[in-house]
């Protein structure tokens, strides 16, 4: 069973689900913040390069002062 649209004409998005997955390779970025490696998931889905890993974008100074001893 196939999902049909109620217009007989897919939109835009709905287009892209049915060609299937785009064919780009995943790219990786070194984060600004604690210098890891990451996926760049931004540019994979958004065209936009990313500088920080999501950690240090939510949590900014978190990550540095959870250091233990």
């Amino acid at each position: 069973m196939t999902a049909q649209p109620i217009t007989g004409e897919l939109g835009p998005k709905q287009q892209q689900a049915v060609d299937g997955p785009v064919d780009s390779e995943m790219l990786t970025f070194n984060c600004q913040g604690c210098g890891g490696r990451f996926f760049d998931v931004g540019h994979y889905f958004y065209g936009v390069n990313s500088v920080r890993c999501t950690w240090c974008s939510k949590f900014p100074k978190a990550k540095n002062e959870r250091k233990t001893t």
